[in-house]
């Protein structure tokens, strides 16, 4: 399903690198761990080196040589790289640990998980050699509830909040891509926090997706949008009180510390341009340009259902060396 999404965005030319950094092997796969936890079926396989984690049989994090690790990394860099001298962070969703361990590369004081599965945590020793048990740090804590629950009731504010949940036809996932959800997360950041949402494309049609962009873009409209290429998501990195610039200054200063240099550098992410290279314009734009979507925002009261339809009405095509998301984005330049 990842190859025949990355076929539409971006033709042939991306499902071959997307193969070539994958890799092939001619090993059989091996059943690591399975439970059956409370709210989903949690199981790790490992073909060659490549690791992933499954949530009811759909691979939701790959490490080694899976493609999910650039995604991974992003999600938990990008938002740091805006918010250079955050102090608290929250992370929607634990997966392999990838993303909470990019984050406490940062000087930061607090790292806060949110996982709706404790089994995902059981399986979590599975994946230390790519994200380095996370939880283990001093500055690290976790949090076995629903995200939404769990915003609601805490007093706690927040510098950034990384929402990086499974797919929304999953179990208990469905309303942290609402609108309601947007407006909690907006209320417990502080002034000038950032609020990053990763997006898989795959499995979603461009209606779901233009329904996303709105939804979002209603509670935190100044947003900025980046595209990762090796694994065909989107990240959404956005701020409720102010236009979120991408400061370059800024952003290259908090690029230059050792453990984030290093991290991105195993996702082959050399430079501060090579991070920009990913970027693909403004949220308000994007939203507004993407058309109407389903009828209504994803909402609570009475918003529609997920839509689970692939369609190949949405297409990536090359321009003046970016890839675009055809049906949404125009060219930009930063």
């Amino acid at each position: 399903m990842r190859l025949l999404r990355a076929y539409e965005f971006g033709g042939e030319g991306l499902v071959h690198r997307i193969l070539d950094k994958v890799g092939h092997s001619v090993q059989l796969e091996r059943l690591l761990f399975y439970k059956e936890g409370r709210v989903a079926t949690v199981a790790v396989l490992e073909t060659g080196d490549r690791r992933a984690l499954l949530i009811n049989g759909k691979t939701d994090a790959t490490t080694g040589s899976g493609e999910d690790m650039a995604q991974q990394v992003m999600v938990g860099q990008m938002p740091l790289l805006l918010a250079p001298n955050a102090e608290s962070v929250c992370v929607v969703g634990y997966g392999s640990g990838v993303t909470t361990h990019a984050v406490l590369t940062h000087p930061i004081r607090k790292a806060l998980t949110i996982e709706l599965e404790g089994a995902v945590i059981e399986a979590a020793p599975f994946f230390e050699a790519a994200a380095l048990r996370p939880l283990s740090d001093p500055r690290s804590s976790l949090v076995v509830e629903d995200a939404g629950t769990y915003l609601r009731s805490t007093r706690e504010d927040f510098d950034v909040i990384i929402s990086e949940p499974s797919n929304p036809w999953i179990a208990g996932v469905g309303n942290l891509f609402t609108k309601e959800f947007y407006e909690e997360a907006r209320r417990r950041l502080r002034p000038g926090g950032v609020f990053c949402q990763w997006i898989q494309t795959y499995s979603a049609s461009p209606a779901t997706l233009s329904t996303v962009f709105r939804t979002v873009a209603t509670t935190f409209p100044k947003g900025q949008l980046f595209y990762v290429e090796s694994s065909g998501d989107l990240i959404i990195l956005a701020a409720p009180d102010r236009e979120l610039n991408l400061d370059r200054a800024a952003m290259s200063a908090a690029f230059s510390r050792p453990g984030v240099a290093q991290d991105f550098a195993r996702i082959g992410v050399r430079s501060l341009q090579d991070v920009l290279g990913a970027y693909r314009g403004r949220l308000d734009r994007v939203a507004r340009e993407a058309g109407p979507g389903t009828e209504y925002q994803f909402s609570l009261d009475g918003g529609p259902a997920f839509p689970l339809r692939v369609s190949p009405a949405c297409a990536w095509r090359r321009d003046e060396s970016f890839w675009f998301l055809g049906m949404f984005l125009p060219c930009c330049s930063l």
